[in-house]
């Protein structure tokens, strides 16, 4: 189950370009695996260079991504310790449950998983690339997006910093 909570709205400077509030961070990925690092510059690059999807394309053919304020996005900011709390607090949630982890702008508040059953990993996404990298180098999207934008799926590839990865043993 997944909590949205609002939290404060971001104070934009204006005087910026309309990327540059995207601008892919480097020092986020020093230490990720080489791997991660190239993947994220190159579809950053992608992300730069493809179209807003338009209502020619078949899955965004009743909406307008133009009216997206891309240019107003930005990285999250750390979150203050209030916001932190009242996220924990609104994440209830199943009364029994085998993991528990609960993100505020990407950032990882509580990892709880004690109940997984024998041989199930459940990690934080930036622990999973130090610990499992191997196996997130063959499947981490991998597969094409079916949102029918390759655009905003560069633009998750090139900025993913925080998830739940679930590992599950065959059989």
């Amino acid at each position: 189950m997944s909590v949205a909570v609002p939290i404060a709205e971001p104070k934009v400077d204006a005087s910026l370009s309309p990327q540059s509030h995207l601008m892919l961070q480097p020092n986020r990925l020093k230490s990720t695996p080489a791997w991660f690092q190239q993947r994220s510059a190159a579809a950053w690059d992608e992300y730069q260079s493809l179209p807003i999807p338009g209502n020619k394309d078949e899955h965004w053919r009743y909406s307008s991504a133009k009216k997206l304020a891309i240019e107003l996005f930005q990285i999250a900011a750390e979150p203050i310790e209030r916001d932190k709390q009242d996220a924990l607090a609104r994440s209830t949630g199943l009364a029994e449950n085998a993991s528990k982890l609960v993100f505020v702008n990407d950032r990882l508040v509580i990892d709880d998983n004690a109940r997984l059953p024998q041989g199930v990993i459940c990690l934080p996404f930036d622990e999973a690339l130090r610990t499992q990298g191997d196996v997130l180098e063959q499947y981490l999207m991998k597969r094409k997006a079916q949102l029918g934008s390759e655009k905003f799926a560069a633009l998750h590839l090139a900025h993913v910093r925080a998830g739940a990865v679930i590992l599950v043993p065959k059989n």
